[in-house]
């Protein structure tokens, strides 16, 4: 029967600590270790979570048991912050201080 726990969980038990005991030792807050678990840590991080539970990095780099984002939801043109700024050509025609000649008399 396969286990519904994601990976890191599963190393965390497996080393005997609870959730709040192992987030004490790597010094982070339960809540995010609880995150950890499901989507995966960062390097420093998972190399911590690995050297404390005696396991290899692997289990903390590849994220847990979350579906992967449906591709283009994050770069949709829509959520693009591109779209609200001006043209090139356009920003390119405005002056700043700077580049205006100087007056001559």
């Amino acid at each position: 029967m396969k286990s519904d726990r994601p990976p890191a969980a599963t190393a965390r038990a497996s080393a005997g600590f609870t959730l709040e005991q192992a987030a004490k030792r790597a010094r982070i807050t339960s809540a995010y270790l609880r995150q950890v678990e499901k989507r995966g840590a960062s390097y420093s991080l998972a190399k911590r979570l690995a050297a404390l539970y005696g396991c290899p990095i692997d289990t903390f780099l590849g994220g847990g048991t979350l579906k992967p984002r449906k591709a283009g939801v994050r770069n949709s043109p829509s959520n693009s912050c591109a779209t609200s700024r001006a043209p090139r050509a356009a920003r390119s025609s405005r002056t700043s201080p700077l580049t205006r000649p100087a007056e001559t008399r």
